[in-house]
């Protein structure tokens, strides 16, 4: 008879469970912004970003995500010309920053409210950061070119946000997250010229992208 009870019990709990289980797909875009200090704030601007990703809820309240997001971040010429004393009169073209990175989350709903239900969010990930070839000139005929490369580490993210329901299979979400990427004493090409040494990350890769996107569920 106990027997019985417990199979019992443990049917309804999993079906519970499979009630309670929701699937979405994720898509978004927005701003980043890049953080990390000695290199990539000084010499990137903020940029764009766009992704998308899979959700399923184990629980009414707690969601395990597996997102793809691409971020640019365009190269600062003026700030570049400036540390490298080049000339005032100097044009250059390319030279972005690229990270495409790829995580798994858990998402915590704060709420059981699901009009508005704020959230906080945190994961694992690993990316790849690149940067785009890089050509300058000035009226003097002088020419300098440099050429990127990438480094691939392992990051981690944390974040809060909100998500708004439209109807019953679409809502509306916008959230914030800082992402670290262990770049510290990694070496990317993006050198003036062959003489130069390739440059060395001195410092871990950080950026906060800003992200507004649209839920539908499955």
């Amino acid at each position: 008879m106990k027997k019985i009870i417990l199979i019992i019990a443990v049917l309804f709990v999993v079906n519970s469970l499979i009630a309670q289980s929701k699937e979405a797909i994720l898509i978004n875009s927005g701003l980043s912004v890049p953080s990390s200090t000695q290199y990539f704030s000084d010499y990137w601007n903020a940029g764009f970003n766009f992704g998308g990703g899979f959700e399923y809820y184990l629980n009414s309240n707690t969601a395990l995500q597996v997102y793809i997001d691409y971020n640019h971040f365009p190269f600062d010429d003026q700030k570049a010309i400036a540390a490298l004393d080049l000339s005032s009169s100097t044009i250059s073209s390319g030279g972005g920053a690229n990270i495409l990175n790829i995580s798994v989350d858990v998402k915590y709903l704060l709420t059981n409210d699901k009009t508005f239900s704020p959230y906080i969010l945190g994961g694992i990930g690993y990316f790849n950061f690149s940067l785009s070839d890089l050509s300058s000139s000035d009226l003097y005929g002088d020419s300098h070119s440099a050429t990127g490369g990438s480094v691939s580490a392992f990051s981690i993210n944390f974040g809060s946000g909100a998500e708004f329901m439209v109807s019953s299979d679409i809502s509306i979400f916008a959230d914030a997250r800082y992402v670290l990427g262990f770049t510290n004493n990694s070496t990317v090409n993006f050198t003036l010229d062959q003489n130069v040494q390739p440059y060395t990350l001195s410092d871990n890769t950080h950026y906060i992208p800003l992200r507004v996107g649209v839920s539908y569920n499955l």
